[in-house]
């Protein structure tokens, strides 16, 4: 395992970007909280997320790894990699909550 390599560096920046984006997706629905609308009710959002899931766990703790020059990761590293990519939903909850973020319709009657 790695821990302070480049190609390390490169195996995070490529879960977090890969999924990031994933849970993004769900948060970025509504302007209404992620927890009041749920976040498993659109199910062709869930299956797409769930595929990418996989691919990216495909590329992350496979030998594919390898064709992407990455590396397997300490675990705590992992962890670090996981709040990275919940991170934007804390973001966007707590704009969401200041009223920042408004649906085109709400501003339309504005």
């Amino acid at each position: 395992t790695y821990g302070g390599s480049e190609e390390a560096g490169h195996t995070l920046a490529f879960m977090c970007l890969s999924l990031t984006q994933v849970v993004h997706a769900f948060n970025m629905r509504s302007d209404h909280s992620l927890f009041k609308i749920g976040a498993f009710t659109n199910k062709k959002l869930n299956l797409a997320s769930l595929a990418s899931l996989v691919l990216t766990l495909l590329v992350l703790l496979t030998p594919v790894r390898i064709l992407f020059e990455l590396v397997i990761l300490d675990w705590w590293l992992y962890l670090v990699g996981v709040g990275l990519i919940f991170l934007p939903v804390l973001v966007l909850e707590i704009a969401k909550l200041a009223g920042f973020v408004k649906s085109e319709s709400h501003k339309k009657h504005q």
